[in-house]
């Protein structure tokens, strides 16, 4: 006998479509945190050669004071670039909770009308055993029947 369709077999597709439209939003803001920490290793890698030209400047015979003073502008230049990296990183953790809790919300949605169909999936076992049990009982009745009018 054919299973039966599952009742709620729409909202559960819908919400598990909304769990996987969920997940792909965290996979887009993991994509998007891993681009921003790339930039500012760059910007911390980018700073550390800066300051490293610095120090040579410091230990040359002859202070160059034009190249010095470009090399502290950018220095100031690449620490609102990694203030702003940060600003933006902040958000992007803040979304990715957020999103994170919805997630979570929409998986526990998911797995209660899973659980509901495995419920009315066994039940459904349940009866077309007994209805079986019971046919068989039948038969065996009808069967010995004359051994009982005895």
């Amino acid at each position: 006998m054919p299973q039966p369709a599952f009742r709620f077999q729409p909202l559960l597709n819908l919400r598990e479509q909304r769990r996987d439209t969920i997940r792909g939003a965290l996979a887009e803001l993991n994509r998007r945190m891993a681009e921003v920490d790339a930039q500012r290793m760059a910007l911390i890698e980018e700073q550390v050669n800066q300051q490293d030209e610095l120090r040579a400047f410091s230990t040359s015979a002859v202070y160059p004071v034009e190249r010095a003073a470009a090399r502290r502008y950018h220095l100031g230049q690449l620490s609102r670039q990694m203030a702003t990296l940060d600003q933006q990183r902040q958000q992007l953790a803040d979304s990715t909770q957020k999103v994170l809790e919805l997630l979570v919300s929409a998986d526990q949605d998911v797995k209660v009308l899973e659980k509901l169909s495995e419920k009315q999936a066994e039940e459904l076992r349940r009866k077309l055993l007994n209805r079986e049990e019971r046919e068989r009982d039948d038969i065996w009745l009808a069967n010995h029947i004359q051994e009982f009018r005895r």
